[in-house]
């Protein structure tokens, strides 16, 4: 993770979450893996109902301030970021000057 320090407060007292978490209710458990989601829909493999939808998504790390709690999050498969953003189900967005 390149950031040193808070983006928004310039600190440098920073915390690394690896595996980011969400609460679910309707987990058994309660907690599941927390992704940013780039597609949902038919991808061509077939059930016994017909086509399937299949979730594509990004597992992320996250590095916070724990002065002022900002919270920058950072995808952990750049290879899949850039293979969605070939098949045009991510944007990516163009270099300014």
């Amino acid at each position: 993770m390149p950031i040193v320090e808070c983006p928004a407060c310039k600190s440098r007292d920073l915390y690394d979450i690896e595996q980011v978490r969400s609460e679910a209710g309707d987990s058994v458990n309660g907690v599941v893996d927390f992704h940013l989601f780039a597609d949902y829909g038919l991808h061509g493999e077939m059930g016994w109902m017909g086509q399937k939808n299949k979730m594509i998504s990004l597992a992320v790390s996250a590095r916070v301030c724990g002065a002022c709690g900002h919270a920058s999050l950072f995808a952990k498969d750049l290879e899949m970021l850039k293979d969605l953003a070939a098949k045009r189900l991510v944007r990516k967005v163009p270099a300014t000057k």
